[in-house]
């Protein structure tokens, strides 16, 4: 696989093991790895652990093992910007995210058609926004949840550190709050201002996404799989949540139809359900 390849672990060296079995039977070329320091003295052993596993199956890969825990913030997003400015393309994974070999095609192909519209920004494995029977794409501005997607150096350029309290930042939520004020996001953008110290990296992506237009691709049956709803996880503890219950639906189906051919995009159909976000084609 000539697609570089961005996995971020930190301390379930179990789940650790499944991603790593998966990405070993693809043989990927070029691998990045980030290791984020722990937490507290509880969590060290379990880091210490999947720095091993990293370290014994992947001896040519790079890792970037950090001694202090940084969390998951905009140090997260200046993580990947490091990788594609070197690579130029990447698909980013965590350590509770396994795929299959579709999933990694379609990043492909989507990597591959990316110049034909700078308007798309990534291609996302995970979709939890429709349920729907007939096999296609879904053209949407909605990035949350970001489990398993691809991203080319151009686009990423687009995303911006919106935990800044300077005007141009104050100046952009309110024009986000203008641009969405009839949609159901603008109680996000607004959660967002309001913690904007406490943003995660996967908000500063999604309001880059918002702010200057920008398309995710994702597919209606879901190409991947979270594995890491338990009490370690920092994000995904909660079974009930809406992401829990799609993710153990419709994945890896094996019809799943592969992106091919992205010129004959057709987006005359709109998905009623989520017709404010988005298409099929």
């Amino acid at each position: 696989m000539n697609i570089p390849v961005i996995l971020f672990f930190y301390n379930r060296p179990a789940k650790l093991r499944r991603v790593i079995k998966i990405i070993k039977s693809l043989n990927f070329k070029k691998l990045y790895f980030f290791s984020d320091g722990p937490k507290n003295k509880a969590d060290k052993k379990n880091v210490e652990k999947c720095r091993y596993l990293v370290e014994k199956y992947f001896p040519n890969a790079e890792i970037f093992k950090y001694s202090k825990n940084i969390g998951f913030g905009y140090r997260i997003v200046e993580n990947i910007k490091s990788v594609l400015k070197k690579e130029g393309k990447a698909i980013i994974l965590e350590d509770d995210i396994i795929f299959n070999k579709k999933f990694i095609d379609a990043c492909g192909a989507f990597l591959a058609f990316h110049t034909k519209d700078k308007n798309n920004f990534c291609f996302k494995g995970y979709n939890h926004l429709l349920d729907i029977e007939k096999e296609c794409y879904l053209k949407t501005n909605i990035f949350l949840p970001p489990w398993g997607w691809a991203v080319n150096r151009d686009a990423f350029k687009y995303v911006t550190n919106f935990g800044s309290k300077s005007y141009g930042i104050f100046f952009k939520f309110k024009q986000l709050k203008e641009k969405f004020k009839n949609s159901i996001l603008l109680k996000y953008i607004e959660n967002c201002e309001k913690n904007i110290n406490a943003l995660s990296w996967d908000n500063h992506v999604f309001l880059s996404i918002l702010f200057y237009n920008l398309h995710v691709i994702l597919p209606s049956k879901n190409l991947v799989k979270n594995i890491g709803y338990d009490k370690q996880a920092s994000q995904t503890r909660n079974k009930n949540s809406l992401f829990y219950n799609n993710t153990v639906k419709d994945t890896f189906n094996e019809k799943t139809k592969v992106f091919k051919d992205f010129s004959n995009i057709n987006t005359s159909k709109t998905i009623e359900f989520f017709k404010d976000t988005c298409r099929t084609f």
